[in-house]
């Protein structure tokens, strides 16, 4: 917190003045709106104190727009007294990283919609961190690039070329953002840098140096990083393999301990099920970290189970929202217990012809609820061939084809008859 130590034009008791506690609007002039005080310099002391608090010394009539200030009064002052009294001046503002997926910056119109979302960040005052996916089916499009030279190319070479999509998403973000009067700059891994193990197409991050993406901040830009990539010890690059965007996003919130951590989706939040197929899911305000890495697990594909992992162990809480304006989202973190069934997902494998539906939540396993999910599938002639049970899940599987109408259903008879 800066504090600023103030010389005023007028007699004050050694009472609490009236101006303190007082909120500044936006572009408020600090000098007015503290009874025309000036912000001096400070004698000798008054400068050894504020550099040892790291404080912020400006000259008279500090004005920062867009930011929100809120004025404490913490130091008193005699009657005519000629030593500077203080104020504590704390800055509304927070360090939010925000995590957007290659279908939301797919083309130049979704580039736009994240750029606004970033600039209204900016505009309340906050520093922001971006982290950018590669665009659409761009990795796709470089993994089939690489088959037709190769069945089975250089783990080395295919980190390089596959590097490439979420460094194109990050210089179009970084290009967008100025493009509408936002200062920003794209860094790789290697320039911020992430460093990671020599893994190549799975890598493990190890370390997180900050220093260039605070610099970057503290001169007023946005920071653009480009996901899913690192660079191990020989320099060389590597990428953090499934979901490794999320986990890029999750890694440097904890590594710059911001206030914020929102990843974008195509939905608004985390849902008891997939809503484009249980149209009755319903959505989770929270979340805990246990029942969000299984539901990852078993095949839900909002995030990453490495990243809810990794979120968990640095204790970073998670927002999950829309791009969409209005949405609410949903939030991991830490949570009470919580005794209820709280989704129900479904994971294929091309090596079997079965399906695994899976429901989990503190009230799991179940006998009960086990019957009545089995009921539900065999009233509509699908076969249960197998039940799994675990810690907080139950799994039931049945054939690859009837996957969709057995989520649907194990859905409706756990939660929607429930909610």
């Amino acid at each position: 917190r800066p504090f600023y130590f103030c010389r005023f034009g007028r007699e004050y008791s050694d009472h609490q003045p009236e101006h303190s506690h007082q909120r500044l609007c936006r572009g408020d002039d600090l000098g007015r709106d503290v009874r025309d005080a000036g912000v001096d310099r400070g004698d000798d002391g008054a400068g050894a104190c504020a550099r040892w608090r790291g404080a912020l010394r400006y000259s008279r009539g500090l004005s920062h727009g867009k930011i929100r200030k809120f004025i404490r009064w913490i130091g008193g002052c005699c009657k005519r007294a000629a030593n500077p009294f203080l104020l504590e001046v704390v800055l509304l503002m927070s360090l939010i990283v925000q995590k957007f997926g290659g279908s939301s910056v797919r083309d130049y119109a979704h580039l736009l919609r994240m750029a606004r979302i970033v600039k209204s960040r900016v505009d309340e005052g906050d520093d922001v961190v971006v982290v950018l996916s590669a665009q659409g089916d761009t990795t796709d499009g470089l993994l089939q690039k690489a088959k037709e030279i190769s069945e089975r190319p250089s783990p080395r070479e295919l980190d390089m070329l596959l590097s490439a999509g979420e460094q194109m998403s990050a210089a179009l973000g970084a290009m967008t953002l100025r493009s509408i009067g936002v200062e920003a700059v794209s860094l790789c891994a290697w320039q911020i840098p992430i460093e990671t193990d020599g893994t190549h197409g799975n890598a493990e991050i190890e370390l997180i140096d900050t220093a260039r993406i605070r610099k970057e901040l503290a001169e007023g830009r946005v920071v653009v990083a480009a996901g899913f990539q690192g660079v191990d010890e020989n320099g060389d690059i590597t990428t953090l393999g499934r979901g490794g965007s999320d986990t890029s996003a999750v890694a440097l919130a904890a590594a710059l301990k911001a206030d914020g951590l929102v990843i974008y989706t195509d939905v608004d939040g985390i849902f008891s099920s997939d809503p484009r197929i249980c149209k009755n899911a319903v959505r989770r305000e929270v979340i805990s970290y246990d029942d969000m890495l299984l539901l990852a697990q078993k095949g839900a594909q909002v995030l990453h189970d490495r990243s809810v992992a990794l979120a968990q162990a640095g204790g970073v809480p998670i927002t999950v929202r829309s791009c969409r304006e209005g949405g609410n989202g949903s939030v991991v973190c830490e949570t009470d217990e919580d005794i209820s069934i709280v989704g129900v997902t479904q994971k294929k494998s091309d090596r079997s012809h079965l399906a695994a539906i899976t429901a989990v939540g503190g009230a799991l396993p179940s006998i009960e609820k086990e019957k009545v999910a089995v009921t539900a599938l065999e009233r509509a002639e699908i076969t249960v061939f197998a039940v799994a049970a675990g810690e907080r899940f139950m799994s039931f599987y049945v054939l690859r084809d009837d996957a969709e109408r057995a989520l649907q259903l194990v859905h409706d008879a756990l939660i929607a008859a429930k909610e």
